[in-house]
C-alpha cells in the first residue's frame, strides 16, 4: 500500500481553463525545481506533494477536461490557492462553502487566455512571483555516503 502522505493544494478559477491549470503546472514546476515529487491530487504514488485544478462554474462543453469543484475536494487539503475574490465570493455565496483558514486569495483577473502566447507569458509571470512565498526550502540532497 502506498503511503499518500505529502502535502496537498488545490488552484481553484472560475472555469478551470486559464488560471487555475497554469497556476498548478507553475506551481509544480517550481517544487520540481526545488527537489521535491509532485504528483496530480488524484495520484496513489507516494509523493511530497500533490497539487491539482478545479473551477467553481466549468461548462463541459467550453471544457470537457475542466474539473467542476466540489466542497469534498476541499477536505484534506494544506492550502486552496483561489484566483480571486469573485472564486472565493462564488464558493461562499453560490456554492455554500464555509470559508476555511487555510484559503488563499491570490489577485489574479480573469482575463488571460493561455492560448495567446504574451498573456500566456504574463500569467505565469504573475504566478510565480505570488507563489514564491508559498514554496517551502530547496530540498537538500540525502547523502549517499554513510
Amino acid at each position: 500500500m502506498v503511503d499518500i502522505t505529502g502535502q496537498k493544494y488545490l488552484f481553484v478559477c472560475f472555469e478551470n481553463i486559464n488560471r487555475s491549470p497554469m497556476g498548478a503546472e507553475i506551481f509544480s514546476l517550481m517544487l520540481r525545481y526545488r527537489g521535491y515529487k509532485v504528483g496530480d491530487l488524484n495520484s496513489r504514488e507516494s509523493c511530497d506533494y500533490y497539487v491539482g485544478s478545479a473551477g467553481v462554474c466549468v461548462n463541459k462543453e467550453k471544457t470537457p477536461f475542466g474539473v467542476q469543484l466540489e466542497e469534498s475536494m476541499l477536505e484534506g487539503l494544506d492550502t486552496v490557492f483561489i484566483a480571486n475574490d469573485l472564486e472565493e465570493w462564488f464558493m461562499v455565496e453560490k456554492m455554500g462553502i464555509s470559508k476555511r483558514a487555510n484559503w488563499v486569495v491570490l489577485g489574479i483577473k480573469d482575463n488571460y487566455d493561455i492560448g495567446v502566447d504574451s498573456q500566456a507569458r504574463e500569467l505565469e509571470a504573475i504566478l510565480r512571483t505570488k507563489l514564491v512565498e508559498h514554496l517551502p526550502r530547496r530540498r537538500i540532497p540525502r547523502s549517499t555516503n554513510s
